[in-house]
């Protein structure tokens, strides 16, 4: 199965703290990998890492088989084929739904576009903004964008805090539902435990600056 990332010996220290240290992991392609951890262990830095907008102290992190960041060597962050769903829906405030969604709109995801907004179930809030919308409806808005954008891989940062439980499992079989039919490969950090089986295949710990694999 090929290999969407790939991380090779990270190393970052913030703030005097080991956030990684010999780091590896691999996820390949339609893997869903959870990671969780305490708070502040650096699982949010790690995502943006992977994503470019934080910088290795040293270390290879390979995407869709393209090295993104090397020693000095870093690729910008939209130039790196990656998705991203922050913790809060992050949209942009002067913009409808669907000029959101538009904005990250990739080619190949032009005659796909209303088939994820469908099975989202946001059709109905297109036209609104996003002071218009739920938290929930906000999530799946951001769902859909980093999905349009053409991504093969999906970060996800603690994408179901601020939800409740109802909207919380809602959006986990909606997610799940998509990563079926589109073949995505998702790296998600949850610290909930509920949330990382719900959602994945394979999961690890963060601790000490490297990652253990957990049963599932």
């Amino acid at each position: 199965m090929s290999q969407i990332l790939e991380i090779k010996k990270l190393y970052k220290k913030f703030n005097h703290q080991v956030i990684a240290q010999d780091l590896s992991l691999t996820v390949s392609q339609g893997d869903i990998i959870s990671i969780m951890g305490k708070s502040g262990i650096g699982k949010t830095t790690l995502l943006r890492m992977i994503a470019g907008l934080e910088k290795p102290d040293e270390g290879i992190i390979i995407i869709d088989h393209k090295i993104v960041n090397e020693d000095f060597f870093s690729i910008e962050p939209f130039k790196r084929g990656i998705g991203f769903v922050f913790q809060n829906a992050t949209l942009w405030p002067h913009m409808t739904m669907s000029e959101n969604i538009n904005f990250a709109l990739s080619e190949a995801y032009h005659d796909k576009k209303n088939e994820i907004i469908r099975l989202l179930g946001i059709q109905a809030i297109m036209e609104k903004y996003p002071d218009e919308v739920s938290e929930g409806e906000g999530k799946r808005v951001s769902v859909a964008r980093a999905i349009c954008s053409g991504a093969k891989l999906l970060l996800m940062d603690e994408p179901f805090s601020n939800l409740d439980s109802e909207t919380k499992l809602e959006l986990i079989d909606l997610i799940k539902a998509l990563h079926q039919k589109t073949g995505l490969s998702i790296l998600l950090v949850s610290h909930n435990i509920d949330e990382n089986k719900a959602m994945a295949n394979q999961i690890y710990e963060l601790s000490d600056g490297a990652l253990y694999e957990k049963k599932i």
